[in-house]
């Protein structure tokens, strides 16, 4: 009876994953029609087309819960993600040949060409060819422009879906794939963009210690996110994901010493 409860739990979490990718690919047609009409009619951009899909886009993304209980398997299974002040949660998508990175309310923030799957006119214009991350980024009404976006997940990559993976796969196949193509990390005529992956540490007092002493001496961490190595990108709030305020570092590495 449990195995077929979970089963069943796992077929309604795959519709509702092709449900949310559709969605995003359809905010991206639409998307390219706008760039399309704004290069043939300029003064006829029409600005509530995407109103409707743009409404719930921030469900779309993997919420965190604020640490209240600390994990009994916080230094085994869980991973420590220091986010930089004034960086800014977005998501990019790409396919068509374009690349779309988007705020949390849907509001595009640009778009460009990158070396994602699907994200350039030099690369493939298969509709099945797409990708989907979760990044973070700097807005440019900040002090400097940095042309860098910092990968916390990815959902999806070159068509295939990463929903009900593991982080800690997740994490992994991030990291193999910014290494296999060097040129992520670079600004060309192929990708605007840089593409980094956000530091991960372990959840020990050592990796804490080495937080915190940052903290003390660039004071640049707006908050710390503690991610279980075991959850699957699953839209919506989760305990699985929490977040931490810097200044409970201290508390953390105490309650580990003891």
């Amino acid at each position: 009876m449990e195995n077929e409860i979970e089963i069943e739990n796992q077929n309604q979490n795959q519709n509702q994953n092709q449900i949310e990718i559709e969605n995003l690919k359809e905010n991206q047609k639409v998307d390219q029609m706008q760039v399309e009409k704004s290069r043939k009619f300029p003064k006829r951009r029409q600005k509530n087309k995407k109103k409707n899909l743009q409404k719930n886009f921030h469900r779309q993304f993997i919420i965190p819960e604020k640490l209240e209980e600390i994990p009994e398997d916080l230094e085994e299974n869980w991973y420590s993600i220091p986010i930089p002040k004034e960086y800014k949660r977005c998501m990019i998508i790409s396919t068509g040949g374009m690349t779309i990175s988007r705020q949390m309310n849907g509001e595009i923030i640009e778009i460009f060409s990158s070396l994602l799957p699907g994200g350039s006119f030099y690369g493939s214009f298969n509709k099945k060819v797409f990708s989907i991350l979760d990044c973070f980024y700097l807005p440019q009404t900040q002090k400097s422009i940095e042309n860098v976006y910092y990968i916390l997940d990815v959902m999806c990559w070159n068509g295939c879906e990463f929903y009900n993976t593991e982080a800690e796969f997740r994490f992994f196949w991030i990291a193999s794939k910014l290494q296999e193509e060097p040129n992520f990390s670079e600004i060309t005529q192929t990708n605007k963009r840089k593409f980094q992956q956000l530091p991960l540490f372990n959840c020990n007092i050592e990796d804490f210690e080495k937080i915190w002493k940052s903290i003390e001496i660039e004071n640049e961490v707006d908050s710390i996110l503690l991610y279980s190595k075991k959850t699957h990108y699953t839209p919506g709030i989760t305990p699985l994901v929490c977040q931490l305020d810097p200044q409970q570092l201290p508390q953390l590495i105490s309650f580990l010493k003891k």
